[in-house]
């Protein structure tokens, strides 16, 4: 009996160290198919300024983050929350605490990350001088990636993202501005286009060990450097715009990002822009509740509609297919993509359902673009997708036009508002079989040099009516990527008036004066 119980054991022992080589195999199966993601620093920040984090879903994992130094993806977990936050923001707990996901850019090896196949709904989140604060919920997800003044703990930071999804189907990856312009990014992507032959990893694979080339090449970005962007804006919009260059309350660097007019006070409802689409909604809703209007979408064809009440609904000639807007938007709604735009009384799964907010959608964007245009004739087709009808009227979200102007966008193209990739023309690449990607920060200006930095505006009162008072001059915020700074002068118009990062307080008399550090 001993001996029986002995060998019972030591099977035991070996069928455990069976399933456990079978275990280990099938992870490493689930995992070997990876995509570098590699960031080339192309901004004004040196490598140690630059801080990555990751956070995303992945199959039997749920919500995930990802370890930069090991590219190993780690599920979320609210103990993870260990890093304490500002003082002027909080979490839903009261703790204050945030994860910590950052990475310098200087201690990722080769600057290059390895994303898992599989991975969707994935933010890479790029931020300058300090990480950012992302709170892992208890119930699961994260928050924190928000701009809000005066209580988003991350409105101190300038920070950028790249959105993410590696499924069966393929990748889809992108930049974004639909809340914020913060630094110019830029990506690209390689790889192969084609159909599937079997599953995606034997599709993949097939592909990729052809011997072809591959023919997938793709490229979106600003062109521009940072300050070019920032100094065009106000030179290319009208006034009712300017607010949207803004410095956020709790700005580290107190320097402006641009935001979607939807987000600063002045497009608020009842502010002085908030109805700033009324006119054109009213227009469009009182004009096809009199005569129908023909909406060529696309792939999808025209679809005819009208409205009844304040209700809009359209139909496909085709099949006689119906999708509705159930009521008349607000000037948020169409910024945002959102309310009216964004909402179905049909139940999911369903093909009413998905019609509804493919027609929201259209003409969401056609709102933000004035594509829509009342006057057409009587049974005249509009094209939606045709961008030749685009910004020729007002009112059309000038933020939008701003960004997809050639000169700042590679291509046109750019993620500007909620429902850009209507007509296929937001920043989002596209590809089957990619075999790398290259995430550009600091986008594809040229302009790499010294960086001058005088610091903010100063007003100093003549307090003892003298007519001059004297004005302390800074440049040690002054930033060279590529070195050290050895020289500084200082101009009063074309005169030269001093020299140094700190020169002595200089003197001038009383009245507005312009100093620059050229």
């Amino acid at each position: 009996m001993k001996k029986r119980i002995q060998e019972f054991v030591k099977n035991v022992g070996l069928f455990t160290f069976m399933v456990f080589i079978l275990i280990f195999e099938i992870t490493q199966t689930v995992q070997s198919q990876t995509l570098p993601y590699t960031f080339k620093n192309n901004s004004t920040y040196a490598d140690n300024e630059i801080y990555i984090g990751l956070v995303g879903k992945f199959p039997g994992m749920g919500d995930v983050w990802m370890n930069m130094l090991s590219s190993q993806l780690k599920t979320m977990s609210y103990s993870d929350n260990t890093i304490p936050g500002p003082a002027w923001a909080n979490t839903p707990d009261g703790k204050n605490k945030y994860a910590a996901i950052f990475y310098k850019l200087s201690d990722i090896s080769n600057k290059t990350i390895n994303i898992p196949q599989g991975l969707f709904g994935c933010r890479i989140f790029i931020s300058f001088k300090s990480p950012m604060y992302i709170y892992f919920h208890q119930t699961g997800g994260y928050g924190g990636a928000k701009l809000q003044t005066g209580c988003a703990a991350n409105d101190v930071y300038r920070w950028e993202v790249v959105g993410v999804t590696w499924g069966d189907a393929g990748l889809w990856t992108n930049t974004s501005r639909v809340d914020a312009y913060q630094y110019p990014m830029g990506l690209e992507v390689t790889g192969y286009s084609g159909g599937m032959t079997g599953t995606y990893a034997q599709s993949y694979n097939a592909k990729v060990n052809s011997g072809t080339s591959p023919n997938v090449n793709a490229k979106i970005g600003e062109l521009l450097t940072h300050q070019s962007i920032l100094d065009l804006w106000t030179k290319s919009v009208d006034p009712s715009y300017y607010g949207c260059k803004t410095i956020k309350t709790h700005s580290m660097d107190n320097q402006p990002i641009i935001e979607q007019p939807s987000k600063i006070p002045d497009f608020k409802p009842g502010a002085t822009y908030g109805d700033y689409f009324a006119a054109y909604i009213d227009d469009i809703w009182s004009t096809y509740r009199n005569k129908d209007i023909y909406l060529n979408i696309g792939d999808r064809g025209t679809w005819r509609g009208r409205v009844t009440g304040d209700r809009f609904d359209f139909y496909d000639p085709i099949d006689n297919s119906q999708a509705t807007i159930y009521s008349k938007p607000t000037t948020t709604n169409a910024i945002e993509g959102a309310g009216a735009l964004a909402t179905t009384q049909a139940t999911a799964p369903s093909q009413k359902y998905d019609e509804d907010l493919m027609i929201q959608a259209q003409v969401c964007a056609a709102i933000n673009r004035h594509a829509i245009y009342t006057n057409a004739g009587v049974g005249e087709v509009q094209y939606n997708t045709d961008e030749t009808r685009y910004f020729k009227y007002a009112p059309y979200n000038q933020y939008v036009n701003f960004f997809h102007k050639s000169q700042i966008s590679y291509n046109s193209k750019t993620y500007a508002f909620a429902y850009d990739d209507v007509g296929d023309h937001s920043s989002t690449i596209q590809c089957t079989f990619p075999t790398k990607v290259l995430v550009v920060i600091g986008g594809y200006g040229s302009d790499n040099g010294p960086v001058a930095n005088a610091g903010i505006d100063q007003s100093v009162l003549d307090t003892n009516k003298n007519g001059s008072e004297s004005i302390t001059l800074d440049a040690s915020k002054s930033t060279d990527k590529a070195g050290t700074i050895v020289d500084y002068v200082w101009k009063e118009g074309n005169t030269q008036i001093a020299t140094g990062v700190k020169p002595v307080s200089y003197t001038h008399l009383a009245g507005d004066s312009q100093m620059t550090l050229p």
